[in-house]
């Protein structure tokens, strides 16, 4: 997912994470860099960086983290596929589930995440719990 300098997305690693978080409402994706997926979305990615870069109103942060070289980082926000965007703000994340292009991003971190499932930004070293339904949950069951 190696970005051009001319995108305004932030890389970040789990040594700047928190630090980086702790500036502003930050829309994060968590990939890999092998995953077809990812390397679909970094256009309309590196686009939303730099709409929401560009917007005097905005103070949104895009930040993409590198979840096989930060799998601590992965494992506190529950990754579990590639790529997972999450939008933070003021504690609390929300998924993204919406489409893969730069307006639904921007609009998403903007305003549309209010209508997301809200959850607490899990406290560093922390590890995410699966849900019931999970297949790790399900796994857990069988041993």
């Amino acid at each position: 997912f190696a970005l051009t300098s001319a995108s305004s997305v932030i890389e970040a690693s789990l040594a700047d994470f928190d630090d980086t978080l702790a500036k502003g409402p930050s829309l994060v994706a968590f990939t890999a860099p092998w995953c077809g997926h990812c390397k679909k979305l970094k256009p309309a990615y590196n686009e939303a960086a730099n709409q929401l870069a560009e917007d005097e109103d905005s103070d949104v942060q895009v930040i993409n983290v590198d979840a096989t070289a930060n799998r601590a980082l992965a494992s506190r926000f529950g990754v579990r596929g590639f790529p997972t965007i999450k939008f933070m703000k003021d504690g609390f994340m929300y998924d993204y589930r919406g489409d893969r292009s730069a307006a639904d991003l921007v609009k998403f971190s903007t305003e549309a995440f209010v209508d997301a499932k809200k959850q607490e930004i899990p406290a560093p070293g922390s590890v995410a719990k699966p849900s019931d339904d999970s297949w790790m949950a399900k796994f857990a069951q069988l041993n």
